[in-house]
């Protein structure tokens, strides 16, 4: 319980941006979303668990470019890691159906370390579109 409760400090103090809008992909997870690397890693030989892709994918996206996480709209397994679609705000106005959105990629290596970044599209939050 001690190492949970350090976790959760860890991401607290790390930012609020990725562990209040992940929280839901990792509340399951027993594994830190901010601590060092080698706490992160999956043991050698396993796959890293798809609630730890998700938090390595907002961490990286949230690292690079600063916006506050909106929600994950996609996962896809690859022959060589994962890539991961996530919404993001990127310019907070008022009304708030006026802000500006984006969808990101984030691609992972197997080990689920950031291998590429690329926002797919940008949209007003009110804005229909199609998918």
């Amino acid at each position: 319980m001690a190492t949970s409760k350090t976790s959760e400090s860890k991401s607290s103090a790390s930012g609020s941006k990725l562990s209040t809008s992940s929280r839901s992909s990792t509340s399951g997870s027993r594994s830190s979303t901010s601590g060092n690397k080698q706490a992160r890693a999956a043991p050698s030989g396993r796959k890293p668990a798809i609630s730890d892709v998700v938090a390595r994918a907002g961490e990286a996206l949230t690292a690079m470019t600063g916006h506050d996480i909106e929600g994950v709209v996609g996962i896809e397994r690859l022959d060589d890691g994962w890539r991961v679609q996530i919404e993001v705000v990127e310019l907070r106005r008022i009304p708030a159906t006026t802000d500006l959105l984006a969808v990101y990629e984030v691609d992972l290596d197997a080990d689920a370390e950031l291998s590429g970044l690329r926002r797919m599209r940008r949209y007003h939050r009110g804005q229909p579109r199609e998918d």
